[in-house]
């Protein structure tokens, strides 16, 4: 009668499982969570940097950016931070509005010439539209 053992090293012979290449969802969870916490803290960082300093890929980063945080599960919080610090739709479209209405002084000479054919030349300061501030208001 034999009886098969196992001994040291055939144990040490079987192969290792592989990890996955996906990771779990708590540290899917907390990847995210850091996303959120980069997005709020740095509102003007472009979303793929921000998904880099999250933990992501440099691949994943720049390919799936806007995918990724248009996602309910990063966009949720973000939202419900802006309402909690009260920046609703209104307060956001009221600064998009004063935005669009930025001027700026610019220094201007007048040539103007009157009835007798004179003419009169006045250097003055108006206001015209800032129309690059305007477009990077609209653009945020």
């Amino acid at each position: 009668m034999s009886t098969a053992t196992v001994t040291d090293t055939q144990e040490a012979q079987k192969p290792t499982p592989k990890k996955s290449p996906h990771l779990t969802r708590t540290a899917m969870q907390k990847r995210d969570k850091r996303l959120i916490r980069i997005i709020l803290a740095n509102p003007e960082m472009p979303h793929n940097e921000a998904m880099i300093k999250a933990g992501f890929s440099k691949t994943t980063a720049h390919s799936q950016a806007k995918r990724t945080v248009e996602r309910s599960v990063i966009q949720t919080p973000i939202m419900q931070a802006l309402e909690k610090a009260g920046i609703s739709d209104d307060h956001l479209a009221d600064k998009i509005k004063n935005g669009l209405e930025c001027t700026k002084v610019i220094s201007a000479t007048v040539i103007h010439k009157d009835n007798n054919g004179k003419t009169e030349q006045i250097d003055d300061f108006i206001e015209v539209p800032d129309n690059p501030t305007q477009h990077r208001y609209v653009d945020t």
